[in-house]
C-alpha cells in the first residue's frame, strides 16, 4: 500500500466506525422517517438516504479506478433512483418507498468496504495520476483526491446529516 492510500484509509476506518454506531438503536420502523421533534416535521435527510445515497459511489469510483469489482458492489437502477443527488428524502411511513434497512445498510458497508480493500492495493503512483475526467479535474486533481473525498470527506457530510437526526427523533448522540 502506497502512502496516499494509507492516509486515506486512516481517516476511513474512522467513518466506517461511524457509520456503525450511527445505526445503533435505530429500528428498521424509524429508518425511512422524517425526525419530527416536538411534532413539527424537519425536512432532512433520514439514515435511509443517507446510507442510501452513500451506497450508490463505491461502484462509480471503482469503475474510475478500473477495478474489475466495479459491478459487484453496483446497485440497481432503482436504488440510484431513489437515492441520487438532488433526490428528495421522503417520510416513509409505510415502508413503500425505500428499500428495507438491511438492504441499504448491506449495500452501503458492502461497496464502501470493496472501495476501501482495492484503495489498499494501489501505489502513490496510481493515486497521483491526474483525473481522467476533465470535468472532475476541477475538484480532484488527481485520483487521490477523488478517491479521498468519497471515502471520507462526502461520508462525513451525510453522517452528519443521520447524526442530527438521531437527535430530532431523541435517540442521541452515537458516541
Amino acid at each position: 500500500m502506497g502512502r496516499v492510500a494509507e492516509v486515506i484509509l486512516k481517516s476511513h476506518v474512522r467513518m466506517r466506525m461511524m457509520s456503525e454506531k450511527l445505526l445503533v438503536g435505530i429500528s428498521p420502523a424509524q429508518f425511512a422517517r422524517l425526525g419530527a421533534p416536538g411534532g413539527k416535521v424537519i425536512e432532512s435527510n433520514h439514515p435511509a438516504w443517507v446510507y442510501g445515497h452513500l451506497a450508490i459511489y463505491p461502484s462509480r469510483v471503482l469503475t474510475v479506478l478500473g477495478s474489475p469489482m466495479a459491478d459487484s458492489v453496483a446497485v440497481s437502477p432503482t436504488f440510484v433512483e431513489l437515492f441520487k443527488d438532488g433526490t428528495k428524502c421522503l417520510d416513509d411511513s409505510e415502508g413503500k418507498i425505500y428499500p428495507r434497512m438491511e438492504e441499504i445498510t448491506k449495500a452501503f458497508f458492502k461497496g464502501h468496504d470493496a472501495l476501501a480493500a482495492f484503495v489498499a492495493t494501489l501505489s502513490d503512483e496510481t493515486l497521483l495520476k491526474d483525473h481522467p475526467d476533465e470535468a472532475r479535474r476541477v475538484n480532484f486533481p488527481v485520483l487521490g483526491a477523488h478517491v479521498n473525498f468519497m471515502l471520507n470527506d462526502h461520508i462525513a457530510f451525510h453522517l452528519g446529516q443521520a447524526s442530527a437526526w438521531r437527535r430530532m427523533i431523541g435517540l442521541g448522540s452515537a458516541v
